[in-house]
């Protein structure tokens, strides 16, 4: 009879491994892992709030936003694995002040990566482009840090990027002329 051992997931969320050794060899085995996560039919949730709530982060209206005071997140759940390589995030007053975050991704809701540091250009209320490599996400999470101002983290609206490629974004008209969108790679700002 073979041997089976099970590490469990620490919680109701993570990672368990199973290993299966065989009885009569036990330099042989199979190993598998079993990923936990929380299922929400929720696209957007966030670690807090001040009443401007994260849905409006996806409402497609840059008048509304998700607002939280202090190191908060934004996390998006995009429906099964998914090719990410950018988010375009407008921010509140974002032509006033920078806005500081970091985007992180993961596959099982537990082990998230950085794959973009920085923040916005604090030149433009309107959508910005932040490119990265490609990564394969479940969930794509924004963590604020607040702004050059105060410590308070305000989107008003978050695009995913997912496919091979960022579609080419047409720049809005802008009464000052200029383009309404900057794309920003890693933390260098591109004009």
């Amino acid at each position: 009879m073979n041997k089976v051992s099970v590490e469990q997931a620490p919680g109701t969320t993570g990672v368990a491994k199973i290993k299966v050794i065989d009885a009569n060899n036990e330099e042989e085995g199979i190993y598998y892992t079993v990923t936990f996560f929380v299922l929400t039919d929720k696209r957007v949730i966030a670690s807090g709030d001040d009443g401007n709530v994260p849905e409006n982060t996806i409402d497609g209206d840059l008048g509304t936003r998700w607002s939280a005071a202090g190191e908060q997140w934004i996390q998006y759940y995009l429906g099964g694995v998914q090719k990410v390589n950018g988010l375009t995030i407008a921010t509140f007053r974002g032509n006033e002040r920078k806005a500081y975050f970091d985007i992180q991704t993961t596959i099982d809701g537990v082990n998230w990566t950085t794959v973009h540091t920085g923040g916005a250009s604090g030149t433009t209320d309107k959508p910005e482009v932040y490119k990265f490599e490609p990564v394969e996400a479940v969930y794509v999470r924004i963590m604020g840090y607040g702004n050059s101002d105060n410590n308070w983290n305000s989107f008003t609206e978050v695009i995913i990027h997912t496919g091979d490629d960022i579609p080419e974004i047409p720049a809005a008209e802008d009464p000052s002329g200029g383009d309404a969108f900057v794309v920003v790679e890693g933390a260098e700002l591109l004009k």
